[in-house]
């Protein structure tokens, strides 16, 4: 690991949605009120649902009622039900601007997520080293 470095090209923040009618917008939500709702996730394997549970120290065991679906269908469903998605909010940035789904607001909070490339330190080739400035800037 130590000829490896890691170039952050961006970060990912996780958030809960419901729809523009939701009852749960008039408060502030926090884990307990959480675990009794239905909540929509990606699938069981991603990304945002290990980083969901890892920030907040639980499993999927400790909700009542979880349900892994498709980002599309996940949309269609939370605009027109009374339940919670959990969504990547630079996936979605089109559908909060329109109101079609809504952040909740919670008492806590879902770590951003970090992405970027791992190069090794010993490269000799100019296009790579071209393409880690570029990104770099």
């Amino acid at each position: 690991m130590d000829k490896l470095e890691f170039i952050e090209m961006g970060t990912l923040h996780d958030i809960l949605v419901v729809n523009g009618l939701s009852n749960l917008l008039k408060r502030i939500i926090n884990i307990d009120e959480l675990k009794e709702q239905i909540i929509y996730m990606p699938r069981k394997t991603s990304l945002t649902c290990s980083n969901f549970f890892k920030s907040l120290e639980l499993n999927e065991s400790d909700f009542k009622n979880i349900r892994n679906i498709s980002y599309s269908t996940m949309i269609e469903i939370v605009k027109d039900t009374e339940c919670i998605g959990l969504m990547t909010k630079e996936y979605i940035k089109n559908e909060l601007e329109t109101k079609q789904v809504m952040e909740l607001q919670t008492s806590f909070q879902i770590s951003p997520i970090e992405y970027g490339i791992y190069v090794n330190k010993d490269n000799k080739f100019k296009e790579l080293s071209q393409l880690i400035k570029l990104i770099e800037n």
